[in-house]
């Protein structure tokens, strides 16, 4: 689904910092996408690593959309990416791209040694 607008807030509207009644402090993401209309749709995220702190506007991520009552929840597809993983699962993409439109470059040695000392 593609982003329309995002919302991230440590803090609720008096203020004051989210905290779970565990006590672990967590970020609330809302957003909205043509799916959801003018509703937004929101998810705590306890993870501070996780890739849902750094979505934008335009970006295309992999969610559910579940009703919950009067809300609207949204729900990672497969597990929680951190913000490292989703960056070496993109750069692998890239690489798998790279290879398919140029194998002459991918297999030309001096240009991987080039690529080693990088």
């Amino acid at each position: 689904m593609k982003l329309l607008k995002v919302y991230i807030s440590e803090k609720d509207k008096q203020g004051n910092d989210f905290i779970a009644k565990n006590g672990s402090p967590y970020s609330r993401v809302a957003i909205q996408t043509a799916e959801t209309g003018e509703k937004w749709a929101s998810n705590n995220i306890f993870n501070k690593q996780s890739v849902a702190l750094y979505w934008k506007i335009g970006q295309d991520v992999d969610i559910n959309l579940e009703e919950n009552g009067q809300y609207l929840n949204w729900q990672f597809i497969g597990r929680e990416l951190t913000t490292t993983e989703y960056i070496i699962e993109k750069l692998d993409t890239l690489n798998k791209k790279f290879d398919k439109a140029f194998p002459e470059i991918s297999e030309d040695e001096e240009v991987l040694k080039a690529c080693d000392k990088l």
